[in-house]
């Protein structure tokens, strides 16, 4: 019996201490012991790591849909998306379109009441003033991509309503150069600098909402609150458009800063990210942010403990070097490469579909075909049509996977190009014109605009969404701008005229199409998903790709 005592005790003994060798010791995602005895952790993600072992719940408990977590969203999450996803895009547009309806007309070449008029400005220099807000903007997009992840998506939708409201502000109280003046170029420095501070507004808040909404919604709302910025941005053209007949240009920049400093606000009465307060270790402020963001019926509890572990997870893939190395390591994680490369397609969309041309020089490209008065209708109508379809998007994507939406409409607006390229070229009737042009621009609101975006900061990982989508942004940016300043001297190239304008738009057409290829084969599908679920559809179709990398 004493033997027996003994080496029972002896057994007890050996399973305490393997458990507590396990105990001390977390498997990292490439199956590599790692020492948790973090006493050296130095940041707050590194700090989350300590909670790596009491995270490891089975599936069923923290995973979302997965394990059966039911998420229910409040009237406050509603109330937040509101300045974040709405009223902020609707500053975008309409500081994107505030040069059109306040620059003269050709038909009006003289009009005093013009800003263009008022200030002397010539063809250069009416460029620089719409362009300096597209060069800000891929600027600071660049600028603030990783301090948005770093100091928090609120923070930087501050900073971003409040570029707006002092850019306005500066252009609405500048004063156009005296009579006596021999030039311009004090005044034109005045205006320069209020669209270069408009744009780096634009970068903040594009960048910062479309993580956040992202990050604040529920699965199965994510599509509804993203596609909300594509509405958003109509409303914003259409608003500017329509303010124009009724108002001076200087009227119009104050009613810019009005609604910059109502967005400021707006901005100070929503909580912060949960899933950016858990990165940085803030865990009792992310479960308030929870408590506000979800109804009663939200298993908070579940949520917060599926958030722990990923933040654990991720500080162990994680540099222990703070800052921008951290970052970039961040990045390097296999699927989140993957994710990087697939986002950088999805902003080829945006870069090279030819919207941008279609939106700047709509006037020129219909008026080769059409005489003045229908090529200044057609746009106007086709914006009208675009606003239903915006408001339709809402349901589509709450009901419709991503994908699919996604890759109807780029056939459609591919269908919208060739058909406009046909009559171009010199084939069909001068009504494919008009049904193309349509076509291009009201397909682009049911999917190529706003999905893209979602589906970006979908895939990308909470640690570097933001750096991501500044990335991306940043790239549409410049990419954009020198489209639009390429886009005529393309069509000369080309043999000018309508000939000419045809052969230029055969290029978009062609990336849209290849795009579509790549999009059906390697873009995971997102719908009702959790970040969990889609990092391992990244990780399944890489090592579909690669074999020999599968653990």
């Amino acid at each position: 019996m004493g033997l027996a005592d003994d080496a029972a005790r002896g057994a007890a003994g050996g399973d305490a201490e393997a458990a507590r060798r396990e105990s001390t010791q977390d498997v990292s995602e490439e199956g590599v012991s790692v020492p948790s005895s973090a006493s050296h952790l130095a940041t707050p993600l590194e700090e989350t790591a300590a909670l790596l072992p009491a995270c490891r719940q089975a599936p069923s408990e923290v995973d979302g849909e997965a394990g059966g977590v039911h998420e229910s969203p409040s009237l406050a999450m509603w109330a937040s998306a509101l300045p974040i996803g709405v009223f902020g895009h609707i500053l975008v547009g309409y500081s994107v379109s505030y040069t059109s309806p306040t620059f003269s007309s050709s038909a009006n070449a003289s009009n005093p009441a013009a800003l263009d008029v008022a200030f002397g400005m010539g063809d250069e220099e009416r460029t620089w003033f719409a362009s300096t807000y597209i060069l800000s903007a891929s600027v600071g997009a660049l600028l603030a991509g990783m301090p948005v992840d770093w100091f928090g998506k609120r923070k930087a939708l501050i900073v971003g309503y409040t570029c707006f409201a002092v850019g306005y502000i500066i252009l609405a109280t500048a004063q156009p150069p005296p009579a006596w003046a021999t030039g311009n170029s004090s005044a034109m420095a005045i205006l320069y600098l209020a669209r270069a501070v408009m744009g780096f507004g634009d970068a903040s808040v594009a960048v910062a909402s479309t993580v956040y909404l992202t990050e604040i919604a529920t699965v199965e709302h994510r599509g509804m609150l993203g596609a909300s910025s594509g509405f958003a941005v109509s409303v914003g053209v259409m608003g500017v458009f329509g303010l124009g007949l009724c108002f001076h240009w200087r009227a119009l920049a104050w009613i810019g800063a009005g609604f910059g400093v109502a967005g400021l606000c707006l901005t100070l009465a929503v909580p912060e990210s949960p899933q950016w307060l858990v990165l940085q270790g803030r865990h009792a402020e992310a479960e308030r942010s929870l408590q506000t963001l979800r109804s009663r019926e939200t298993d908070v509890q579940a949520l917060m403990a599926r958030f722990k572990r990923r933040a654990a997870e991720d500080a162990h893939r994680a540099s222990r070097r703070p800052g921008v190395w951290r970052q970039l390591r961040a990045l390097g994680a296999p699927p989140r490469l993957r994710a990087l490369a697939l986002a950088m397609v999805l902003s080829l969309i945006l870069t090279f579909s030819g919207q941008a041309a279609v939106a700047v020089y709509s006037g020129e490209i219909l008026g080769v075909v059409y005489s003045d008065g229908p090529a200044n209708r057609i746009p106007f109508y086709g914006r009208v049509a675009q606003l239903p379809i915006s408001l339709a998007i809402f349901k589509v994507t709450h009901v419709v996977p991503r994908k699919p939406l996604l890759l109807t409409s780029m056939a459609l607006y591919a269908v919208g190009l060739g058909l406009m390229i046909a009559r171009l070229l010199g084939y069909g009737p001068d009504a494919l014109m008009a049904i193309g042009y349509v076509a291009v621009v009201t397909m682009w609101c049911l999917g190529m605009g706003p999905l893209p975006t979602t589906l970006v900061a979908e895939i990308t990982h909470p640690s570097v969404r933001a750096t991501v989508a500044a990335l991306c942004y940043a790239t549409c940016s410049v990419a954009n701008f020198f489209s639009i300043k390429m886009f005529m001297s393309l069509r000369a190239a080309f043999g000018g005229g309508a000939v000419g304008l045809g052969r230029t738009f055969l290029g978009p057409l062609v990336c849209v199409v290849a795009v579509m290829g790549i999009i059906a084969a390697h873009v995971p599908e997102t719908h009702r998903k959790t970040y969990d679920d889609i990092e391992r559809e990244l990780r399944r179709g890489r090592q579909d790709a690669h074999p020999e990398c599968a653990v």
